[in-house]
């Protein structure tokens, strides 16, 4: 229990130090970095997401509509991607207990896929995703697309990790 409070303190901490909510200006590379996730899955929409509090936010995102806007976290589906250090992948949501009643299956987008990745800094924080969702039905992904997901996962946590320490140097 003091271990969970603690981490999410640590991610609160951490979202604030990245502007997190805030009318923060793109980050190109996050940008490439989803267009190429989304993109290996056939999809229109993927995001790199932080959690913080009762909170997700999209740092970056396409197709996904207005990512400044946060979500409640109980109807995150990155929120359950944190809790592991694999790839999470949910082929039809409205099967799975986890998110059949979600505001984001049942109404809105209609979810119909989601994979996502979890964004863990070099403390072993996790503190987001990188995640594509889609509309459409898919397949299961390959080995090598959730292969390809984490490592992009990786350089995401990367650069967001380097933008952080670079605000407490720049304080």
């Amino acid at each position: 229990m003091l271990s969970r409070l603690l981490h999410e303190r640590r991610r609160r901490i951490f979202a604030q130090r990245i502007g997190v909510g805030s009318d923060e200006p793109p980050i190109a590379l996050l940008d490439r970095l989803v267009e190429r996730a989304a993109n290996a899955f056939g999809s229109d929409m993927a995001a790199i997401s932080i959690i913080e509090g009762k909170y997700q936010w999209f740092r970056t995102s396409i197709g996904v509509g207005d990512g400044g806007s946060p979500m409640a976290r109980s109807d995150s589906f990155c929120t359950h991607t944190i809790k592991s250090p694999d790839v999470m992948e949910v082929v039809n949501p409205n099967d799975d207990p986890r998110f059949a009643q979600s505001c984001l299956v049942r109404a809105g987008m209609r979810l119909k896929y989601y994979i996502g990745a979890p964004l863990i800094l070099t403390d072993g924080l996790a503190v987001g995703a990188l995640c594509v969702l889609d509309c459409k039905p898919h397949s299961a992904a390959s080995a090598d697309q959730r292969a390809y997901l984490a490592a992009l996962a990786r350089q995401a946590a990367n650069e967001i990790e380097i933008m952080s320490f670079s605000r407490l140097v720049n304080i």
